[in-house]
């Protein structure tokens, strides 16, 4: 079975689009860890997502003490990412996992050390092909999802509420 393991924003958008377990229908494991998990701060967010987790729908994995060592210096060597962003990373890392997530720099060193990575427009994506959603939720949701993430990619967007719309 196929690891995803979600980063923070993901988590966020996937909880405040109510597609959690529209996610958990595509047959692969969704994973994150506890830093990732105690970054969500946002009251309804974390109720949603501490639901899912209890349900054993998200697994959080707990970060050992000599794993700290080696996040704390991936986020030493780069420069601009928390240690939370290099700790989804070195997980995904470390259980040949897909990494999603919307921060551009985690998404930039991680595939160049080989972890794949993709973001929420994938996860509308794999939804709709897999027809766990409809044409029509999916414009919804990313509609939904933009107005939420000014900085996602409008054209991309634009591009996908076309071609659903056919």
């Amino acid at each position: 079975m196929k690891i995803i393991v979600n980063d923070a924003n993901i988590l966020i958008d996937l909880a405040e689009l109510d597609l959690i377990e529209k996610l958990s229908e595509l047959g692969a494991a969704l994973h994150t860890n506890d830093f990732v998990l105690s970054e969500i701060k946002e009251s309804s967010q974390r109720e949603k997502i501490d639901l899912f987790v209890s349900e054993k729908i998200i697994t959080v994995a707990s970060t050992g003490s000599e794993e700290v060592i080696v996040i704390s210096q991936m986020t030493i060597e780069n420069k601009g990412l928390s240690f939370e962003d290099c700790s989804v990373w070195h997980y995904a890392k470390k259980s040949n996992g897909l990494l999603l997530t919307g921060d551009k720099k985690l998404k930039t060193c991680a595939e160049k050390d080989g972890v794949e990575v993709r973001g929420i427009i994938y996860v509308l994506d794999e939804l709709l092909s897999n027809n766990i959603i409809s044409e029509e939720t999916a414009i919804i949701k990313i509609k939904e999802l933009y107005s939420l993430n000014k900085w996602l990619p409008k054209n991309e967007i634009n591009a996908r509420i076309s071609n659903w719309e056919k």
